[in-house]
Protein backbone atom coordinates (compact mmCIF):
# COMPACT_ATOMS: atom_id res chain seq x y z
CA UNK A 1 0.00 0.00 0.00
CA UNK A 2 2.08 3.15 -0.82
CA UNK A 3 -0.63 5.62 -0.38
CA UNK A 4 -0.22 6.98 3.31
CA UNK A 5 -2.97 6.76 5.72
CA UNK A 6 -4.87 10.07 6.60
CA UNK A 7 -7.78 8.88 8.25
CA UNK A 8 -9.07 6.41 10.57
CA UNK A 9 -10.91 3.74 8.97
CA UNK A 10 -13.73 1.73 10.93
CA UNK A 11 -11.48 -1.40 12.05
CA UNK A 12 -9.13 1.69 13.30
CA UNK A 13 -12.38 2.59 15.23
CA UNK A 14 -13.24 -0.14 16.61
CA UNK A 15 -10.31 -0.99 18.34
CA UNK A 16 -9.49 2.62 19.91
CA UNK A 17 -12.96 2.30 21.55
CA UNK A 18 -12.30 -0.60 22.96
CA UNK A 19 -8.86 1.00 24.76
CA UNK A 20 -10.99 4.28 25.01
CA UNK A 21 -13.40 2.46 27.03
CA UNK A 22 -10.60 1.38 29.19
CA UNK A 23 -9.32 4.41 29.90
CA UNK A 24 -12.01 7.23 29.90
CA UNK A 25 -15.42 5.52 31.22
CA UNK A 26 -16.16 6.84 34.71
CA UNK A 27 -13.95 9.95 34.22
CA UNK A 28 -15.17 13.70 34.59
CA UNK A 29 -14.77 16.26 31.46
CA UNK A 30 -13.15 18.86 32.86
CA UNK A 31 -11.87 21.29 30.22
CA UNK A 32 -12.99 21.63 26.23
CA UNK A 33 -10.49 23.37 23.56
CA UNK A 34 -11.52 24.15 20.14
CA UNK A 35 -8.79 25.20 17.74
CA UNK A 36 -10.24 27.85 15.59
CA UNK A 37 -14.03 28.81 14.46
CA UNK A 38 -13.82 26.96 11.11
CA UNK A 39 -11.47 23.96 12.48
CA UNK A 40 -13.22 20.60 13.66
CA UNK A 41 -10.51 19.96 15.63
CA UNK A 42 -10.86 19.95 19.71
CA UNK A 43 -9.35 18.69 22.41
CA UNK A 44 -10.91 16.81 25.87
CA UNK A 45 -9.49 16.83 28.78
CA UNK A 46 -10.87 14.31 31.03
CA UNK A 47 -9.86 13.17 34.71
CA UNK A 48 -10.69 9.76 35.07
CA UNK A 49 -9.93 8.48 39.28
CA UNK A 50 -7.35 5.61 39.65
CA UNK A 51 -6.17 6.22 35.91
CA UNK A 52 -5.07 9.94 35.70
CA UNK A 53 -5.66 12.44 32.81
CA UNK A 54 -6.31 12.08 29.38
CA UNK A 55 -6.57 14.19 26.43
CA UNK A 56 -8.78 13.44 23.45
CA UNK A 57 -8.20 14.43 20.41
CA UNK A 58 -10.89 14.65 17.82
CA UNK A 59 -11.30 16.09 14.41
CA UNK A 60 -13.14 15.67 11.20
CA UNK A 61 -11.73 12.15 10.77
CA UNK A 62 -9.30 10.90 13.98
CA UNK A 63 -9.73 10.18 17.21
CA UNK A 64 -7.31 9.40 19.75
CA UNK A 65 -5.65 10.12 23.36
CA UNK A 66 -2.76 12.50 22.95
CA UNK A 67 0.15 13.40 24.36
CA UNK A 68 0.27 16.67 22.75
CA UNK A 69 -1.72 19.61 22.65
CA UNK A 70 -1.52 22.74 20.30
CA UNK A 71 -1.70 26.65 21.49
CA UNK A 72 -5.50 26.83 21.51
CA UNK A 73 -7.10 30.90 21.26
CA UNK A 74 -7.95 32.99 23.86
CA UNK A 75 -11.20 33.36 22.58
CA UNK A 76 -13.31 29.88 22.42
CA UNK A 77 -15.44 29.67 19.55
CA UNK A 78 -19.24 29.19 20.25
CA UNK A 79 -19.91 26.13 20.09
CA UNK A 80 -16.64 25.18 22.36
CA UNK A 81 -18.53 27.32 24.98
CA UNK A 82 -21.83 25.54 24.55
CA UNK A 83 -20.28 21.77 24.89
CA UNK A 84 -18.46 23.39 28.36
CA UNK A 85 -21.98 24.86 28.98
CA UNK A 86 -23.43 21.49 28.95
CA UNK A 87 -20.15 19.17 30.01
CA UNK A 88 -18.09 20.51 32.15
CA UNK A 89 -17.92 18.29 35.12
CA UNK A 90 -19.75 15.39 33.58
CA UNK A 91 -18.66 11.74 34.01
CA UNK A 92 -18.64 9.51 31.61
CA UNK A 93 -20.41 7.09 31.57
CA UNK A 94 -20.45 4.90 28.27
CA UNK A 95 -18.06 5.56 25.19
CA UNK A 96 -19.42 3.25 21.91
CA UNK A 97 -18.83 2.84 18.42
CA UNK A 98 -22.27 2.83 16.19
CA UNK A 99 -22.37 -0.71 13.93
CA UNK A 100 -19.02 -0.39 12.09
CA UNK A 101 -19.35 2.82 11.25
CA UNK A 102 -17.00 5.66 12.08
CA UNK A 103 -19.54 6.91 14.68
CA UNK A 104 -18.07 7.33 18.20
CA UNK A 105 -20.66 8.09 20.86
CA UNK A 106 -19.82 9.42 24.60
CA UNK A 107 -22.50 9.34 27.08
CA UNK A 108 -22.61 11.32 30.19
CA UNK A 109 -25.58 11.19 32.81
CA UNK A 110 -27.73 13.76 30.96
CA UNK A 111 -26.66 13.86 26.85
CA UNK A 112 -24.61 11.81 24.07
CA UNK A 113 -22.12 13.07 22.38
CA UNK A 114 -21.78 12.39 18.97
CA UNK A 115 -18.61 12.30 16.72
CA UNK A 116 -19.15 11.53 13.02
CA UNK A 117 -15.34 10.70 11.49
CA UNK A 118 -16.88 10.86 8.26
CA UNK A 119 -15.38 13.57 5.53
CA UNK A 120 -16.86 16.11 5.90
CA UNK A 121 -17.16 14.81 9.89
CA UNK A 122 -19.29 16.46 12.36
CA UNK A 123 -20.12 16.64 15.90
CA UNK A 124 -23.91 16.69 17.68
CA UNK A 125 -24.88 17.23 20.93
CA UNK A 126 -27.42 15.49 22.11
CA UNK A 127 -29.89 14.67 24.82
CA UNK A 128 -30.05 11.25 26.66
CA UNK A 129 -33.03 10.40 23.99
CA UNK A 130 -30.98 11.47 20.87
CA UNK A 131 -32.91 14.98 19.98
CA UNK A 132 -30.44 17.56 18.78
CA UNK A 133 -29.94 20.34 20.60
CA UNK A 134 -26.51 21.72 18.84
CA UNK A 135 -24.62 20.26 15.82
CA UNK A 136 -20.89 21.96 14.95
CA UNK A 137 -22.64 21.95 11.58
CA UNK A 138 -25.92 22.08 10.29
CA UNK A 139 -26.04 19.43 7.59
CA UNK A 140 -28.72 17.94 5.56
CA UNK A 141 -28.93 15.06 3.28
CA UNK A 142 -31.59 12.92 1.28
CA UNK A 143 -32.04 10.83 3.98
CA UNK A 144 -31.54 12.93 7.25
CA UNK A 145 -30.61 16.40 8.39
CA UNK A 146 -28.25 17.63 11.17
CA UNK A 147 -29.63 20.48 12.83
CA UNK A 148 -30.89 21.66 16.29
CA UNK A 149 -34.69 20.67 17.90
CA UNK A 150 -34.88 17.27 15.55
CA UNK A 151 -34.34 13.59 16.21
CA UNK A 152 -30.64 12.60 15.55
CA UNK A 153 -30.75 9.81 12.94
CA UNK A 154 -27.40 7.74 12.21
CA UNK A 155 -25.76 7.90 8.75
CA UNK A 156 -26.85 4.73 6.60
CA UNK A 157 -24.45 2.52 7.62
CA UNK A 158 -23.02 -0.56 6.07
CA UNK A 159 -23.29 -4.55 7.09
CA UNK A 160 -21.48 -5.30 10.12
CA UNK A 161 -18.84 -7.87 9.12
CA UNK A 162 -18.29 -8.83 12.85
CA UNK A 163 -22.06 -9.77 12.85
CA UNK A 164 -22.71 -11.30 9.27
CA UNK A 165 -23.07 -15.06 9.50
CA UNK A 166 -21.46 -17.51 6.67
CA UNK A 167 -24.40 -17.90 4.67
CA UNK A 168 -25.17 -14.33 4.52
CA UNK A 169 -21.28 -13.52 3.31
CA UNK A 170 -22.18 -16.16 0.74
CA UNK A 171 -25.38 -14.52 -0.57
CA UNK A 172 -23.61 -10.95 -0.52
CA UNK A 173 -20.91 -12.36 -2.94
CA UNK A 174 -23.13 -14.16 -5.21
CA UNK A 175 -25.23 -10.71 -5.58
CA UNK A 176 -21.94 -8.97 -6.57
CA UNK A 177 -20.56 -11.87 -8.71
CA UNK A 178 -19.16 -9.13 -11.17
CA UNK A 179 -16.82 -7.41 -8.26
CA UNK A 180 -13.94 -8.25 -6.91
CA UNK A 181 -13.47 -9.60 -3.40
CA UNK A 182 -10.95 -6.84 -2.19
CA UNK A 183 -13.95 -4.46 -2.94
CA UNK A 184 -16.39 -6.38 -0.99
CA UNK A 185 -14.37 -6.44 1.57
CA UNK A 186 -13.10 -2.38 1.78
CA UNK A 187 -16.58 -0.93 0.33
CA UNK A 188 -19.55 -3.42 1.37
CA UNK A 189 -18.35 -4.54 4.96
CA UNK A 190 -16.17 -0.98 5.54
CA UNK A 191 -12.69 -2.54 6.26
CA UNK A 192 -11.10 0.17 3.91
CA UNK A 193 -7.79 -1.49 1.16
CA UNK A 194 -5.24 -1.96 3.50
CA UNK A 195 -7.17 -4.31 5.77
CA UNK A 196 -9.42 -6.01 3.21
CA UNK A 197 -6.26 -6.44 1.14
CA UNK A 198 -4.54 -7.85 4.67
CA UNK A 199 -7.84 -10.43 5.24
CA UNK A 200 -7.19 -11.42 1.55
CA UNK A 201 -3.78 -12.35 2.14
CA UNK A 202 -4.15 -13.79 5.50
CA UNK A 203 -6.99 -16.00 4.24
CA UNK A 204 -5.10 -17.12 0.80
CA UNK A 205 -7.30 -15.73 -1.39
CA UNK A 206 -5.91 -12.93 -4.16
CA UNK A 207 -7.83 -9.89 -3.74
CA UNK A 208 -8.88 -9.09 -7.39
CA UNK A 209 -10.73 -12.26 -7.67
CA UNK A 210 -13.95 -11.90 -8.75
CA UNK A 211 -16.80 -12.80 -6.73
CA UNK A 212 -18.35 -15.68 -9.22
CA UNK A 213 -15.07 -16.93 -8.63
CA UNK A 214 -15.16 -17.30 -4.83
CA UNK A 215 -15.64 -20.83 -4.40
CA UNK A 216 -17.20 -22.07 -0.62
CA UNK A 217 -13.52 -23.03 1.23
CA UNK A 218 -12.43 -19.47 0.00
CA UNK A 219 -15.59 -18.13 1.03
CA UNK A 220 -15.44 -19.51 4.70
CA UNK A 221 -11.27 -18.93 5.31
CA UNK A 222 -12.33 -15.22 4.19
CA UNK A 223 -15.54 -15.82 6.92
CA UNK A 224 -12.93 -17.10 9.38
CA UNK A 225 -10.53 -14.33 9.25
CA UNK A 226 -12.91 -11.62 9.79
CA UNK A 227 -14.26 -13.89 12.80
CA UNK A 228 -10.42 -13.94 14.77
CA UNK A 229 -10.08 -10.65 13.12
CA UNK A 230 -12.36 -9.32 15.95
CA UNK A 231 -10.26 -10.72 18.38
CA UNK A 232 -6.44 -10.33 17.59
CA UNK A 233 -4.78 -9.22 20.90
CA UNK A 234 -3.88 -4.95 20.42
CA UNK A 235 -0.74 -5.09 19.68
CA UNK A 236 -0.04 -1.26 18.04
CA UNK A 237 2.52 -0.51 15.09
CA UNK A 238 3.67 2.11 13.27
CA UNK A 239 4.60 2.31 9.42
CA UNK A 240 6.20 4.51 7.19
CA UNK A 241 2.91 4.90 5.46
CA UNK A 242 0.44 3.13 7.78
CA UNK A 243 -0.63 2.60 11.24
CA UNK A 244 -2.28 -0.07 12.77
CA UNK A 245 -3.65 -2.25 15.80
CA UNK A 246 -1.68 -5.44 14.99
CA UNK A 247 1.37 -5.94 12.84
CA UNK A 248 0.27 -6.39 8.76
CA UNK A 249 1.52 -9.44 6.64
CA UNK A 250 1.13 -7.43 3.60
CA UNK A 251 3.20 -4.74 5.18
CA UNK A 252 6.30 -7.29 6.86
CA UNK A 253 8.32 -6.30 9.27
CA UNK A 254 9.34 -2.58 9.14
CA UNK A 255 7.18 -1.62 11.66
CA UNK A 256 7.88 0.15 15.24
CA UNK A 257 5.45 -1.24 18.29
CA UNK A 258 4.32 1.35 20.81
CA UNK A 259 2.45 0.82 24.13
CA UNK A 260 -1.28 2.02 23.12
CA UNK A 261 -2.95 2.04 19.82
CA UNK A 262 -3.34 6.17 20.80
CA UNK A 263 0.14 6.24 20.86
CA UNK A 264 0.50 5.03 17.60
CA UNK A 265 -2.68 7.18 16.29
CA UNK A 266 -1.12 9.90 17.76
CA UNK A 267 2.86 9.43 17.01
CA UNK A 268 1.79 8.56 13.95
CA UNK A 269 -0.88 11.56 12.92
CA UNK A 270 0.80 14.26 14.58
CA UNK A 271 4.19 13.86 12.77
CA UNK A 272 1.79 13.84 9.76
CA UNK A 273 0.66 17.66 10.95
CA UNK A 274 3.98 18.34 11.78
CA UNK A 275 5.42 17.67 7.98
CA UNK A 276 2.16 19.49 7.20
CA UNK A 277 2.97 22.27 8.89
CA UNK A 278 6.96 21.88 7.81
CA UNK A 279 5.59 22.42 4.50
CA UNK A 280 3.40 25.62 5.11
CA UNK A 281 6.67 27.18 6.28
CA UNK A 282 8.42 26.22 3.32
CA UNK A 283 5.89 27.25 1.36
CA UNK A 284 5.85 30.96 3.03
CA UNK A 285 9.89 31.17 3.24
CA UNK A 286 9.65 30.38 -0.66
CA UNK A 287 7.09 32.99 -1.10
CA UNK A 288 9.17 35.48 0.69
CA UNK A 289 12.06 34.51 -1.16
CA UNK A 290 10.59 35.13 -4.51
CA UNK A 291 9.30 38.86 -3.27
CA UNK A 292 12.40 39.71 -1.81
CA UNK A 293 14.17 38.55 -4.66
CA UNK A 294 11.65 40.68 -6.93
CA UNK A 295 12.72 43.49 -4.44
CA UNK A 296 16.34 42.80 -5.31
CA UNK A 297 15.91 43.14 -8.96
CA UNK A 298 14.50 46.32 -9.01
CA UNK A 299 16.93 48.02 -7.09
CA UNK A 300 19.23 46.51 -9.16
CA UNK A 301 17.24 48.29 -12.23
CA UNK A 302 17.12 51.86 -9.56
CA UNK A 303 20.79 51.35 -9.16
CA UNK A 304 21.48 51.20 -12.43
CA UNK A 305 19.09 54.31 -13.44
CA UNK A 306 20.70 56.53 -10.57
CA UNK A 307 24.18 55.41 -11.80
CA UNK A 308 23.70 56.43 -15.51
CA UNK A 309 22.08 59.65 -14.01
CA UNK A 310 25.18 60.12 -12.05
CA UNK A 311 27.93 59.72 -14.85
CA UNK A 312 25.20 61.77 -17.12
CA UNK A 313 25.06 64.46 -15.25
CA UNK A 314 28.72 64.82 -14.40
CA UNK A 315 30.19 64.46 -17.91
CA UNK A 316 27.27 66.94 -18.57
CA UNK A 317 28.85 69.51 -16.27
CA UNK A 318 32.73 69.04 -17.18
CA UNK A 319 31.99 69.21 -21.05
CA UNK A 320 29.71 72.54 -19.91
CA UNK A 321 34.00 73.33 -18.98
CA UNK A 322 35.72 71.95 -21.72
CA UNK A 323 33.38 74.14 -24.43
CA UNK A 324 32.84 76.90 -21.70
CA UNK A 325 33.88 79.82 -24.11
CA UNK A 326 31.19 78.20 -26.66
CA UNK A 327 28.55 78.10 -24.16
CA UNK A 328 29.41 81.17 -22.44
CA UNK A 329 28.78 82.72 -26.04
CA UNK A 330 25.65 81.47 -26.80
CA UNK A 331 24.34 82.67 -23.33
CA UNK A 332 25.65 86.32 -24.30
CA UNK A 333 24.42 86.10 -27.76
CA UNK A 334 20.78 84.99 -27.07
CA UNK A 335 20.93 87.68 -24.29
CA UNK A 336 22.23 90.66 -26.08
CA UNK A 337 19.42 89.72 -28.90
CA UNK A 338 16.87 89.74 -26.33
CA UNK A 339 18.21 92.68 -25.11
CA UNK A 340 17.64 93.99 -28.87
CA UNK A 341 13.88 93.17 -28.05
CA UNK A 342 14.37 90.37 -30.85
CA UNK A 343 11.15 87.84 -30.55
CA UNK A 344 12.06 84.27 -30.59
CA UNK A 345 11.09 83.56 -33.75
CA UNK A 346 13.45 86.61 -34.81
CA UNK A 347 16.83 85.17 -32.86
CA UNK A 348 15.72 81.50 -34.08
CA UNK A 349 15.98 82.78 -37.77
CA UNK A 350 19.27 85.16 -36.91
CA UNK A 351 20.83 81.75 -35.62
CA UNK A 352 19.93 79.71 -38.61
CA UNK A 353 21.50 82.26 -41.30
CA UNK A 354 24.74 82.41 -38.56
CA UNK A 355 27.89 80.45 -39.40
CA UNK A 356 29.56 80.68 -35.69
CA UNK A 357 30.88 77.73 -34.27
CA UNK A 358 28.00 79.10 -31.09
CA UNK A 359 25.44 78.37 -33.74
CA UNK A 360 25.98 75.46 -35.47
CA UNK A 361 26.24 74.10 -31.64
CA UNK A 362 22.51 74.91 -30.86
CA UNK A 363 20.18 72.30 -32.09
CA UNK A 364 16.95 73.63 -30.15
CA UNK A 365 15.79 76.28 -27.95
CA UNK A 366 12.40 76.11 -25.93
CA UNK A 367 11.89 79.49 -24.32
CA UNK A 368 8.89 78.72 -22.67
CA UNK A 369 11.37 76.35 -20.58
CA UNK A 370 14.15 78.85 -20.83
CA UNK A 371 16.23 75.90 -22.70
CA UNK A 372 18.82 76.11 -25.01
CA UNK A 373 19.99 72.90 -26.42
CA UNK A 374 23.61 72.12 -27.10
CA UNK A 375 25.65 69.81 -28.87
CA UNK A 376 28.91 69.89 -27.45
CA UNK A 377 31.35 67.30 -28.52
CA UNK A 378 28.24 65.07 -29.57
CA UNK A 379 26.18 65.29 -26.40
CA UNK A 380 23.19 67.04 -26.59
CA UNK A 381 23.00 68.69 -23.44
CA UNK A 382 20.51 71.19 -22.27
CA UNK A 383 21.19 74.56 -20.91
CA UNK A 384 19.39 77.06 -19.08
CA UNK A 385 19.48 80.67 -20.54
CA UNK A 386 18.63 82.16 -17.29
CA UNK A 387 21.59 81.12 -15.39
CA UNK A 388 25.49 81.47 -16.42
CA UNK A 389 28.02 79.34 -17.17
CA UNK A 390 29.36 78.05 -13.73
CA UNK A 391 25.33 77.94 -12.60
CA UNK A 392 24.49 75.62 -15.43
CA UNK A 393 27.75 73.28 -14.58
CA UNK A 394 26.91 73.43 -11.24
CA UNK A 395 23.49 72.37 -11.30
CA UNK A 396 24.39 69.10 -13.18
CA UNK A 397 27.10 68.31 -10.52
CA UNK A 398 24.19 68.96 -7.86
CA UNK A 399 22.47 66.49 -10.06
CA UNK A 400 25.11 64.04 -9.81
CA UNK A 401 25.64 64.13 -5.92
CA UNK A 402 21.90 63.97 -5.77
CA UNK A 403 21.78 60.41 -8.06
CA UNK A 404 24.79 59.56 -5.97
CA UNK A 405 23.09 59.66 -2.49
CA UNK A 406 20.36 58.04 -4.41
CA UNK A 407 22.16 54.93 -5.67
CA UNK A 408 23.82 54.94 -2.51
CA UNK A 409 20.78 54.44 -0.43
CA UNK A 410 19.21 52.16 -3.36
CA UNK A 411 22.75 50.04 -2.97
CA UNK A 412 22.19 50.19 1.19
CA UNK A 413 18.69 49.04 1.06
CA UNK A 414 19.66 46.20 -1.14
CA UNK A 415 22.62 44.85 1.46
CA UNK A 416 19.81 44.14 3.96
CA UNK A 417 17.37 42.69 1.63
CA UNK A 418 20.24 40.34 0.24
CA UNK A 419 21.00 39.80 4.12
CA UNK A 420 17.46 38.81 5.11
CA UNK A 421 17.31 36.24 1.63
CA UNK A 422 20.90 34.59 2.85
CA UNK A 423 19.21 34.17 6.46
CA UNK A 424 15.81 33.04 5.05
CA UNK A 425 15.13 29.33 5.59
CA UNK A 426 12.47 27.36 7.23
CA UNK A 427 13.43 26.77 11.06
CA UNK A 428 15.17 23.54 11.79
CA UNK A 429 12.66 22.53 15.14
CA UNK A 430 9.18 24.20 13.94
CA UNK A 431 7.35 23.65 17.39
CA UNK A 432 3.79 22.62 16.46
CA UNK A 433 2.83 21.02 19.99
CA UNK A 434 3.50 21.87 23.56
CA UNK A 435 6.22 19.60 25.47
CA UNK A 436 4.37 15.67 25.69
CA UNK A 437 2.66 15.50 28.88
CA UNK A 438 2.04 12.09 29.85
CA UNK A 439 -1.12 10.96 32.03
CA UNK A 440 -0.84 12.11 35.84
CA UNK A 441 -1.52 9.52 38.05
CA UNK A 442 -4.42 10.00 40.49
Amino acid sequence: MDETKTEMTSLDIRFLVKELREKLIGGYIRKIYQYANKQKQFLFEIFTPGKGEFWLYVDKDKMFITRRKKPVPLEPPSFCMFLRKYLLGKRIRNIRQYEFDRVVEIETDENILVFELVPPGNIILCDSSYNIIMPLEIQRWKTREVKPKVPYRHPPHRINPFEISLDDFIKLLKSNPDKKIGAILAVNLGFGPLYSSEICEIAGVAQDKMCDQIGFEDAVKIHKVIEVLDKVPLQPVIYDKNVSPFPLKILGDGFREMESFSDALDEFFSQQEIEIVKEEVKKTVEEQKEKIERIITKQDEAAEKWRRIEQESREAAETIYKYYSIVEGVLEGIKKAKDMGLEWDEIKKKIQEEGSPEAECIKEIREHDGVVVLNLGGKDIEIDIRKSVEENAEKYYEDAKWARRKLEGVEEAKEEHIEKLENLKPPEDIQVFEKVKPPEDA
